[in-house]
């Protein structure tokens, strides 16, 4: 596959251009097909080109890496997971954490009748998020900043203070892909979960930086396409955090 997630280059401190910039949204759309997969939503996926690139051309792009491109096992399983489970998150605000092509975040924006928010610090994701979301005509805000270490009380003042919902619920997919940004990520969940009324949901293939202590609660085959896509990898996770 030509996006591995293999650094944490995905996590970074600092600001840099708004995002949705409609230079993004150009190199998005020159990047990817309008594509549709096994009830997935309608989705802006790799084209051809893009997959066919040489390391070489890939280096002379806009972009480190175009993972906003492609749908990954965790955010298929979450995506799977909110279809399933419709009231899950009635009245919920909701952060899709590292939302990359923001499926799971387009799934959660039809379930709830509370404010969506796509988090990712790469301005192509939320470029990607921004046309995913238009393809499927659903309300998602976005925000461009690294969300880790933020308590309760400040990622909830990231919505209107207007809002009634006072239940809110972090989608985590595919964030666990390298050892240190998943004790991080680990150690912040584990702050959040002290609060009740902070659900944390998570999809993940079971890789190795994923807390053992997790709670399995759902698995999915994974369909040809996203099998192709990441070297023969069958299936993928819905994980909670266990009650302590």
């Amino acid at each position: 596959m030509l996006a591995i997630r293999t650094a944490a280059t995905h996590i970074k401190t600092v600001r840099v251009r708004n995002s949705g910039s409609i230079a993004a949204t150009s190199v998005v759309k020159a990047c990817t097909e309008v594509t549709q997969h096994n009830d997935l939503p309608v989705l802006r996926l790799a084209n051809e080109s893009l997959r066919n690139l040489s390391q070489d051309k890939l280096a002379q792009l806009p972009f480190a890496d175009p993972f906003w491109a492609f749908v990954w096992p965790g955010s298929f399983a979450l995506t799977k997971y909110l279809q399933e489970n419709n009231g899950i998150l009635k009245n919920c605000n909701v952060i899709d954490f590292g939302s990359g092509c923001g499926v799971s975040a387009i799934a959660a924006a039809s379930k709830t009748s509370g404010t969506v928010i796509a988090n990712d610090i790469d301005e192509f994701a939320l470029a990607a998020t921004w046309l995913n979301s238009e393809l499927n005509q659903v309300k998602i805000q976005t925000k461009r900043d690294n969300l880790i270490g933020l308590s309760n009380e400040e990622l909830r003042n990231l919505f209107s203070k207007n809002e009634n919902n006072t239940q809110l619920t972090l989608l985590c997919g595919d964030m666990f892909y390298e050892t240190q940004l998943g004790v991080d990520v680990a150690q912040w969940f584990a702050e959040l979960s002290r609060d009740d009324s902070t659900n944390i949901i998570i999809g993940d293939p079971g890789r190795h930086a994923l807390p053992p202590n997790y709670l399995k609660v759902a698995s999915y085959p994974l369909p040809k396409f996203l099998r192709d896509d990441n070297s023969g990898l069958l299936s993928t996770f819905v994980y909670t955090l266990k009650t302590q």
